[in-house]
């Protein structure tokens, strides 16, 4: 509104608000709100207590009652934010629950409960996908055909859906904090095993659209947001178009590109990927080798160690029952040391269970890179998109869209066999 009258300050006359708080709530709104009558002469209205801004005693009127709405609003998101950790210390949710929850209130105190309708749906999607061998879209059908709804306006589960729902910790009796997980005192619908089966199934990758061969992979240069695909239907055909996910931002460049214009940049990239030194060639081989056994001790080294820890702390939860059960600790003390031992155990689970096992098969998949990097441009043509999104995080750091053009910054050591032409300065310009 405020941009409205500025862009039209011949044609607007003022600007009317019920109260101050609802004008202003910082310093910023309180300046823009002066600016309006000192810079466009566009009066400021406010109903209650008939203030103007054009009035110089009412200018200070509405100066001082803007601070004291700041004042009010920092209080509140100063409480807000206290009543939040208080809940977060005592193992309960400060949000709304997720789809298998539902909040309740006894007197003043926020609760959470298992949905009578919607939590065992939770359990049979877990148990689904866990133990038998589908995709997220088979399991989308089956739950279909098991009559297994979402809500009664949407019954049909979408992928983005299932797959916020497979990846959430507070199935297994956890919250979401600013500090991480934390153990929750709401019951948990899905024991740690089944959900670290499932995590594993999933290889903590975030479900993308359409499955788009560039979403989320390209940042834009005008406000460094990731840049979106959308498929668009017109007739009978279809067409990929990628844009940032700000496009309909105030004042965002309104670009869209294309998925044949992403894909000719894309080829040019790896054209300029080129082996005519012998030497260079061998040298490239070798240390790409080199760096694949190393990744491969290291990631054995560390499951290993994470093994350890986790048989240290199983054993550790052992003996605390044992003591608990001979009466030698007392229940709180217990609870205390049960709580710590269990985080401590979720985290090592989540780590043993994400744990990239596919180090080795991305550092063969640069090794084999290498070795077809003559004919990589021809194998990107007819390559699916997991083929495509592997060899673009293998050869490129960053991809950033600056307007229509795609800027490429090639992973090393990938960045020593670009080719580029030399220009009258000297310089190279790469792609």
């Amino acid at each position: 509104m405020l941009a409205h009258a500025e862009q039209h300050a011949a044609q607007v006359a003022g600007v009317v608000f019920k109260s101050v708080d609802r004008a202003t709530r910082n310093t910023e709104d309180l300046a823009r709100l002066e600016a309006l009558w000192n810079k466009h002469h566009i009066d400021v209205f406010i109903v209650d207590g008939d203030l103007r801004m054009s009035d110089l005693g009412n200018s200070l009127t509405i100066g001082i009652q803007g601070w004291m709405a700041r004042h009010e609003n920092l209080r509140n998101a100063r409480k807000v934010r206290e009543a939040r950790e208080r809940l977060h210390r005592e193992g309960r949710m400060g949000h709304k629950a997720p789809f298998g929850y539902q909040n309740y209130r006894i007197g003043k105190q926020a609760y959470v409960r298992v949905h009578e309708d919607n939590g065992p749906k939770v359990r049979r999607i877990f148990e689904i996908y866990a133990f038998e061998n589908i995709s997220v879209r088979d399991l989308i059908r089956r739950l279909a055909a098991e009559g297994i709804t979402y809500t009664d306006r949407y019954p049909r589960f979408n992928s983005s859906k299932l797959c916020k729902i497979l990846m959430d910790r507070t199935y297994v009796g956890e919250i979401p904090t600013q500090h991480g997980w934390l153990p929750g005192v709401h019951e948990s619908l899905i024991d740690e095993l089944t959900f670290a089966r499932v995590q594993a199934r999933l290889g903590q990758r975030h479900y993308k659209k359409h499955d788009l061969a560039y979403a989320g992979l390209i940042q834009c240069g005008h406000c460094q947001r990731k840049i979106t695909g959308e498929r668009i239907k017109r007739g009978e055909r279809r067409y990929t178009y990628y844009r940032c996910s700000g496009y309909n931002t105030e004042g965002h460049p309104r670009v869209r590109l294309r998925e044949a214009d992403v894909e000719r940049q894309v080829l040019a990239f790896l054209k300029g990927l080129r082996f005519e030194d012998s030497q260079l060639r061998d040298w490239f081989r070798d240390a790409i080798r080199a760096r694949t056994a190393t990744i491969e001790a290291e990631t054995k080294e560390r499951r290993a160690r994470a093994r350890a820890a986790l048989t240290k702390v199983e054993k550790r939860e052992e003996g605390l029952l044992s003591l608990r059960l001979d009466r030698e600790i007392s229940s709180e003390e217990f609870a205390t040391q049960r709580d710590r031992l269990r985080a401590q155990r979720l985290e090592l689970e989540q780590e043993l269970a994400h744990e990239s096992i596919d180090h080795d098969e991305k550092c063969d998949a640069a090794v084999k890179a290498f070795e077809l990097a003559d004919r990589l441009a021809a194998t990107w043509v007819t390559a699916d998109v997991p083929t495509r999104r592997m060899i673009l995080d293998i050869t490129t750091l960053n991809m950033v869209l600056n307007d229509a053009s795609l800027e490429i910054t090639a992973a090393s050591p990938f960045d020593l066999l670009l080719v580029g032409a030399e220009d009258g300065n000297g310089r190279t310009e790469r792609i």
